[in-house]
């Protein structure tokens, strides 16, 4: 089945509303009737990356996590991601996701 380019920025369109009622990327897409591979594109497209919002024990997604400046500055320093983010006691996913401006929101309004 394909759509048009109206159809997919409306199908769009819904599924940010309902991704921001929801805070769920999973259960957004339900909702729309979109498949799950097409929104995760569309939220990194939007600036956000469907995964498990942060809670209790996850503060390295938190957007103000206190070794996120000291990582910046090693990046500028010239550090690799890998290296930079063992510095200072990350992931190297989270690392990157840091370095590409990607933060998961703490609470979906």
């Amino acid at each position: 089945m394909s759509f048009s380019k109206e159809e997919i920025g409306r199908l769009k369109a819904e599924f940010l509303t309902a991704f921001h009622q929801c805070g769920n990327a999973s259960e957004a897409a339900r909702r729309v009737g979109a498949k799950r591979g097409s929104v995760t594109a569309w939220l990194r497209a939007a600036g956000v990356v469907a995964r498990a919002q942060a809670g209790p024990g996850s503060g390295h997604r938190r957007a103000d996590h206190p070794a996120k400046a000291e990582y910046a500055r090693l990046r500028a320093e010239g550090l690799s991601n890998t290296a930079a983010a063992r510095r200072v006691g990350i992931n190297p996913r989270t690392g990157r996701d840091w370095h590409q401006g990607i933060v998961v929101p703490l609470k979906v309004v």
